[in-house]
């Protein structure tokens, strides 16, 4: 389950690869993505392009999306209030169906194409954004670990915040 742009469900680096499938939570509709990377031949989308890089643009505000009260507050404000857009009951299907089925061919649907960040406040509290920073720097940290032990090529590392 990811809230929005959470950046820690992005973690620990580019060279993780998720398992299972990936339940998309955004401000618009809540959408899973079967085995994270989907599967052509059962018809299945994988998560849109741009799904695993946007987060890192938007640190240390999507570190923020990471928070568990910001979960909670999604279930409770938005899946238990409208569950036919906010609860998940299909797979994204590669040309239309799914939760996404809006009508919208899937080549031209702009909600395809990037992560909305309709779920990032336009204001955060100081401590949580001094809380954000720290997790954004710990990140950091961990990648240029990686990348001095050799376990991460520094040509794909991300190590400063746009």
């Amino acid at each position: 389950m990811v809230n929005g742009l959470d950046l820690a469900a992005r973690l620990p680096g580019p060279t993780f690869h998720h398992v299972g499938h990936t339940l998309q939570l955004d401000g618009s509709i809540a959408r899973v993505f079967w085995l994270h990377d989907g599967d052509k031949k059962l018809g299945f989308r994988g998560v849109p392009f741009g799904w695993n890089t946007l987060p890192y643009a938007l640190a240390p505000a999507a570190a923020y999306e990471h928070f568990i009260s910001h979960y909670t507050r999604y279930l409770e404000d938005y899946s238990a209030k409208d569950s036919a857009t906010f609860y998940v009951d299909s797979f994204e299907r590669i040309g239309g169906g799914g939760q996404d089925d809006d009508g919208t061919p899937d080549v031209t649907d702009d909600d395809d194409g990037w992560m909305p960040d309709d779920l990032i406040p336009e204001e955060i509290s100081e401590e949580e954004h001094a809380n954000a920073v720290v997790f954004a720097e710990k990140y950091l940290e961990l990648v240029q670990q990686q990348v001095g032990s050799g376990e991460l090529d520094q040509s794909r590392a991300y190590t400063t915040i746009a």
